[in-house]
């Protein structure tokens, strides 16, 4: 019984994966189109859409760090 479990857990992970991949190739051809970006070849969109969830992610943690910077440098 432990192992089927394991088997529909593992199936319901997988299945999960491509989903949300899907959403976001979506989300980010939506993007495109609404800057006027011409959209990449479908080869390339997997790779954009790294170097997109890279750029945000990179944001977020200098944000983060800035905001630490300014609350240590008031604090002090």
């Amino acid at each position: 019984m432990k192992i089927w479990r394991w088997f529909q857990f593992t199936k319901l992970q997988i299945t999960r994966l491509p989903i949300s991949m899907k959403v976001l190739l979506e989300v980010m051809r939506l993007f495109h189109h609404m800057v006027g970006i011409t959209t990449p070849d479908p080869k390339d969109e997997r790779k954009i859409l790294f170097l997109w969830v890279g750029v945000i992610l990179g944001i977020i943690i200098v944000g983060v760090l800035f905001v630490i910077l300014i609350v240590e440098f008031v604090f002090h």
